[in-house]
């Protein structure tokens, strides 16, 4: 029976207006005090606060550099846009930077709820899964990392991909189909996250648009998305290796690696459920338990028979359409290609954890339409969840206000944790905590023996106070474990600069310079050195070194001065 037109006008206003408001005013009241947050050292360096590009604001000069850099270890020339944008608009204040990641968030949710209502006609369910996107503690760690701003603006286009997709489906041309591929195109070029997303716009057509096109066909729709992706993999993996980003950890076997890959999926399931215990970072365990590993792959292959068989995909096509999403696209942050030393990051699942809240939310209208009057009790659990999940996420993004609150939460609830002791230990020593950063730094490196990072910071923090036994023996255990380290031999050689064995430094800032030679500073280090070693010349040609190395650098041309007029005047 048609409704009446009340109903019909009612209905459109709250599909149209209420609910995308709802979503986006709570999103926001949820995250606004992330005005109040610092930049971390920890990536947000590298992005934004330290970025020498960056902070130049946006100019035809940034706009090349952001196409054609690997800086931090990824080919994303959109995020940079946006960061460049940021500092054109606001400056490098961090609230407003991170303001601006809370806004992209609401505005996810908003074109997550509009794609799914699209897609599938029914605003419901859709909007109860952009709401549990919106307040999840899991995507915390996105919203308020100014690093992670490449996570939300490729999730924003890969939701706007989906909404042009539907749109492409109802009334199939070139231009529509022209606008998913551009679409999909900028949700890569912001980060490569999506490269399974061709896959699973045919999870779409199976369900919930029930396309009566052939497999064949649909999957041959998707070539060029598939070579975007392809060629988007390519990038990222030469981008990666050139800053040694797969370094490490990505010796780690193949065994390993999926041990730590399965654990990690029923990592993300169980926090999906129970959101406690979350942490900036997870220490890898190296070789997982095998019979956990074992036990975790039996059950997800088990999930995964079940979500393909017949009976889940004619009686609850929702559920392998959900399951499939977010086992699927979960696979290229999973682990199985290491980058980095973490075992898992929250902000991984800030995509795949949609085919979940799908699954809650289809499960719960499938039920309520068998048992009509568990109805009420469905719609009371689901705003129930909202408002825990809300006040979980709400402690979590107080969490991230600065680095130690952040770091000393990670100890607590992570317990050994090499990489949180040694963040924590680089913020004490920004502060001027000298005593407090050099425990941390040691627990570093008692807790990650095998991390040459842990090690060369210890022996900066303890060149620093000039405690040079224990920074020279740190340093060459960063050294042995890494000899490509430019840094620790530079500051080896001013440790053994400091006790007085100046052939070994010359040696050390020597070979520390020849690793860095576009460093104006290890050619500066090493010229002092060899000035107060007695070989001039040795001095002069490192001086004039660094200039070379860094032309505009004012320090650098006074000391070559500086030098060669006190040579002139002693007449050496």
């Amino acid at each position: 029976m048609e409704q009446p037109a009340p109903t019909r006008a009612r209905r459109r206003l709250v599909q149209d207006l209420a609910i995308p408001l709802a979503l986006v005013v709570g999103t926001l009241l949820l995250y606004a005090r992330v005005a109040n947050h610092s930049f971390l050292h920890w990536d947000d360096q590298d992005y934004v606060s330290e970025n020498p590009h960056v902070l130049q604001g946006l100019s035809l000069r940034a706009v090349a550099w952001a196409f054609t850099t690997t800086w931090a270890g990824n080919w994303h020339p959109l995020t940079w846009l946006s960061h460049l944008l940021d500092v054109q608009l606001f400056g490098p204040s961090a609230g407003a930077h991170h303001l601006v990641n809370a806004a992209l968030h609401a505005l996810n949710a908003l074109l997550l709820y509009r794609a799914l209502s699209r897609l599938t006609g029914a605003a419901g369910p859709s909007a109860l899964v952009a709401a549990l996107f919106a307040a999840h503690p899991l995507n915390v760690e996105s919203v308020a990392w100014v690093a992670e701003r490449k996570t939300l603006l490729s999730a924003l286009f890969w939701f706007a991909t989906l909404w042009a997709y539907a749109r492409y489906v109802e009334r199939p041309g070139g231009r529509r189909y022209l606008a998913v591929a551009a679409l999909f195109a900028l949700s890569l070029l912001a980060k490569p996250m999506m490269v399974t997303g061709p896959l699973l716009l045919l999870l779409l057509d199976a369900w919930p648009l029930r396309r009566p096109e052939r497999a064949g066909r649909l999957l041959a729709e998707k070539l060029p998305l598939l070579l975007l992706s392809a060629a988007s993999s390519a990038v990222t993996v030469l981008a990666a290796r050139g800053s040694r980003a797969l370094a490490g950890y990505a010796a780690l076997g193949l065994g390993a690696r999926a041990g730590n890959a399965v654990l990690s999926y029923a990592f993300y399931l169980w926090k999906a459920v129970w959101p406690s215990g979350l942490a900036a970072y997870y220490p890898h365990p190296g070789s997982p338990p095998a019979g956990a590993a074992v036990a975790c792959a039996a059950a997800l292959l088990a999930v995964t028979a079940a979500a393909c068989g017949r009976a889940a995909r004619s009686r609850a096509p929702w559920f392998t359409t959900g399951w499939l999403w977010f086992a699927g696209s979960l696979v290229p942050m999973s682990g199985l290609v290491q980058a980095g030393s973490q075992a898992r990051a929250d902000h991984y699942a800030y995509v795949p954890l949609i085919g979940i809240f799908v699954i809650a939310a289809w499960g719960g209208r499938a039920l309520a339409a068998r048992r009509p009057a568990a109805a009420p009790l469905l719609a009371g659990a689901a705003a129930c969840a909202l408002v825990l999940l809300t006040s979980i996420s709400w402690r979590q993004v107080g969490l991230w206000i600065d680095q130690e609150t952040l770091f000393r939460h990670a100890l607590a609830v992570t317990g050994e944790n090499a990489r949180a002791h040694e963040l924590l230990g680089l913020e004490l020593r920004r502060q001027g905590r000298a005593e407090e950063a050099l425990a941390e730094l040691r627990e570093a490196a008692r807790s990650g023996p095998n991390e040459p990072i842990g090690w060369y910071n210890l022996g900066e923090q303890a060149l620093e106070m000039g405690r040079l036994e224990e920074a020279e023996a740190a340093l060459r255990t960063a050294l042995r474990l890494d000899p490509g380290r430019a840094r620790a031999w530079q500051a080896l050689g001013l440790a053994e600069q400091g006790a007085g064995r100046l052939d070994a430094a010359v040696a050390d800032l020597r070979e520390g310079a020849r690793l860095e030679p576009g460093s104006a500073q290890a050619w500066t280090a090493l010229a002092i050195a060899c000035q107060r070693a007695g070989r001039s010349d040795e001095a002069e040609a490192a001086f004039r070194a660094a200039v070379r190395a860094s032309p505009d650098d004012l320090a650098a041309r006074r000391n070559l001065g500086l030098f060669l007029d006190l040579r002139g005047r002693d007449g050496r």
